[in-house]
């Protein structure tokens, strides 16, 4: 596992970390992620393991943009756009139909600098969950990450305390009236406005 000491340089090392297939963990506005290349499905059963989380749990993933996540969904519901236009970048996670398939995917466009850094310089979307094993309480700083998870991943970038406290908030919009899943940082009142209950 790498560490960091200056972080334009440690977020160097992690775009190079995640061109090579390895995982990394890394701040976000909410807590402290863990994460990889969001389209390589051996990395989401690395991730699993590395948790202790089941593997029939989906992770989100974290895009650069609107265009970005049109390009994995293709065209979003109205809502969504509404729901972006507001909230992102931020800490909205939307669970998003797949045109012409039977699932959905969640996804989120963070405000926090490391991340936008991280998915500019890699290209691609990033894999994010928790750092935590699973049943922990979610790290606001890296000292609080367990040592059993910052032993078995490639890179650690420490950028201090996160601004927020807790993962972001869950909107399904894949149904005919949208849905919060998780409660978070956008509270239920200020989704109620566009018809989120």
């Amino acid at each position: 596992m790498g560490t960091s000491l200056d972080l334009r340089t440690s977020i160097e090392y992690a775009v190079e970390t995640l061109k090579n297939q390895g995982v990394i963990i890394y701040p976000t506005e909410t807590v402290y992620g863990i994460g990889a290349d969001g389209l390589n499905q051996a990395l989401h059963r690395r991730i699993g393991q590395l948790k202790g989380r089941p593997s029939d749990k989906p992770y989100l993933l974290l895009v650069d943009s609107v265009q970005d996540a049109e390009s994995l969904v293709g065209p979003m519901p109205e809502i969504a756009y509404q729901l972006a236009e507001q909230f992102w970048p931020g800490p909205l996670t939307m669970i998003l139909p797949l045109v012409g398939k039977p699932r959905t995917l969640g996804l989120r466009v963070s405000s926090h600098p490391v991340v936008r850094q991280l998915l500019r310089s890699f290209g691609r979307p990033l894999i994010s969950t928790s750092a935590n094993l699973t049943g922990d309480p979610p790290p606001r700083e890296i000292s609080e990450v367990a040592r059993k998870l910052r032993d078995q991943v490639d890179w650690v970038i420490d950028a201090g305390p996160t601004p927020g406290d807790r993962p972001s908030t869950i909107v399904d919009v894949s149904g005919i009236v949208p849905t919060v899943r998780r409660d978070g940082p956008i509270t239920r009142t200020e989704l109620a406005i566009f018809g989120v209950r």
